[in-house]
């Protein structure tokens, strides 16, 4: 049974390191995808319930890795597609967080993260690049790294929000 939960993220994963490449096709088709090319971009993937991308640009291949690891099993499990990058995130896209999207905001930001059980933590102060809330994220405690649903930054930090 467990097989059936490693498989396709082994498989997102193991192709997911050839993105960067210019080696991940668009599903079905040969060829390769209309938009995205190089990073940063969206990680994007299909499933039978539709596209799924990436609530904020990824900056590498490991960075997309960590995202699509970071999907619920259930979406793993009725993945139809490689991994592939998007220079825009489609409308229509699924998230992964099982939220709206959060707002795209510009450095400097609060740097903040949701836990797959949607525990939210943000940085005490504003980071100035996306390099500096990398940097704070490997702050926090190996079991909230471990377990990160979603990445992104915020104009003002939430009242409830956690702190590493």
């Amino acid at each position: 049974m467990r097989i059936r939960t490693v498989l396709p993220t082994a498989l997102l994963a193991v192709s997911g390191l050839l993105v960067g490449a210019g080696t991940t096709f668009a599903a079905g088709t040969g060829e390769e995808p209309s938009e995205g090319g190089g990073y940063p971009a969206y990680q994007c993937f299909e499933t039978v319930g539709g596209e799924y991308c990436s609530d904020k640009e990824v900056e590498d291949d490991a960075e997309g890795a960590v995202w699509i690891e970071s999907c619920p099993s259930d979406v793993l499990k009725a993945v139809t597609s490689k991994p592939y990058l998007r220079d825009f995130r489609p409308e229509k896209a699924l998230s992964c967080s099982g939220e709206e999207s959060p707002e795209a905001v510009d450095y400097p930001a609060f740097q903040c993260l949701k836990t797959r059980d949607r525990f939210e933590y943000c940085s005490d102060k504003k980071v100035k690049s996306h390099a500096e809330g990398n940097v704070w994220i490997k702050t926090c405690p190996p079991s909230v790294r471990g377990n990160i649903g979603s990445v992104y930054s915020l104009n003002n930090r939430p009242g409830g929000a956690l702190r590493c």
